[in-house]
């Protein structure tokens, strides 16, 4: 794991993370971070996705907590005790915490899409479009000569949902709606697989 640090479009600092990443020594290693720079009386606020880890370490060690963390109904650690730095000051003050937007409404979304599979026609054809997509996807990131059909059938390479890229999937279903119907089955033929149809296309 890295702590990434900026300010404003700037990075400050990028520091990698061994062992077990617990809220105790994430606090200890952005606590290090701001006191190398100096800055850790001047930082407004900072922001981090919504990892138990990250919200524990604030609800802890921040200096005021965030409504959203002192309720926190995320799962917490068994770990109290923190390891400090070498001459680092025993006392771990973390600025106001602010959870990342955009994953909070990615997490919003994914939770919204998991209820629509409730119904019974829009799972089917959810299914069917996404397993076409992922034996694309796999092709792409698996075989090299299938990387060169895709390209040569479309003119890019597709986008490869991740999941630490929190909007990647739905980058990657972009990037497949935006082909011609024409690309769409050059695409399949070219790789050998099942076409894409009308009704999972456009799902």
């Amino acid at each position: 794991m890295l702590l990434f640090l900026s300010c404003k479009i700037l990075c400050i600092g990028l520091q990698r993370v061994k062992g077990s990443h617990t809220h105790d020594v994430l606090a200890t290693q952005l606590n290090s971070i701001l006191r190398e720079y100096k800055i850790q009386n001047k930082v407004v606020r900072i922001v981090t996705d919504n990892a138990s880890n990250f919200v524990k370490a604030f609800r802890v060690f921040g200096q005021d907590q965030s409504p959203e963390d002192s309720d926190s109904d995320e799962e917490e650690e068994n770990i109290t005790s923190v390891e400090f730095l070498p001459g680092e000051s025993t006392s771990v003050v973390l600025p106001p915490h602010q959870r990342c937007a955009a994953h909070t409404l990615n997490l919003v979304a994914s939770k919204d899409s998991e209820a629509a599979l409730q119904d019974g026609a829009f799972r089917t054809a959810s299914r069917s479009l996404f397993a076409k997509a992922q034996a694309v996807w796999n092709k792409q990131s698996r075989v090299v000569s299938a990387a060169e059909s895709i390209q040569e059938a479309t003119g890019r390479q597709m986008i490869i949902p991740n999941q630490t890229r929190w909007n990647s999937t739905y980058d990657a279903v972009q990037c497949l709606q935006d082909l011609t119907a024409e690309q769409l089955t050059k695409l399949a033929d070219a790789l050998g697989l099942p076409r894409f149809t009308p009704e999972t296309s456009s799902s």
